[in-house]
């Protein structure tokens, strides 16, 4: 008998006459490719700055800074997200490896993020 843990990582399968669904989450299929990363800022840089130092390429959906949650001080890095992609690849070639707030940052496109839990290990795969 298979223990309760262990029924999780077994995967069913879908009958044929049904189709399995595949949730993009939650508004992420239309910003794919028009979100940036932003990193290497100055813990002074907060949202506004970021939003006008990129407006130069296009117009901004959102301009955020990541802050930390306890401390409530930037990490160092953030995303905007542009209404166009054409906007996304000049702002990435014109701001990437330049200086912002004193210091040299980062700009690429941003990845996905995989939503995978953390924490405690996954059974026999740990080993």
């Amino acid at each position: 008998m298979l223990s309760g843990w262990m029924c999780f990582r077994w995967r069913e399968e879908v009958p044929p006459n049904r189709t399995p669904v595949i949730r993009a989450g939650k508004g992420r299929s239309s910003q794919m490719g028009k979100k940036i990363f932003v990193g290497g800022l100055s813990w002074d840089t907060n949202d506004q700055g970021l939003h006008e130092a990129f407006s130069r390429f296009g117009e901004i959906e959102e301009a955020k800074v990541i802050l930390d949650r306890d401390t409530g001080r930037s990490r160092g890095f953030g995303f905007v997200t542009f209404d166009s992609e054409e906007a996304v690849q000049n702002a990435i070639s014109e701001m990437n490896g330049t200086e912002f707030d004193g210091r040299t940052i980062k700009v690429d496109v941003a990845a996905d993020r995989n939503r995978g839990g953390g924490g405690r290990g996954r059974g026999r795969d740990r080993w």
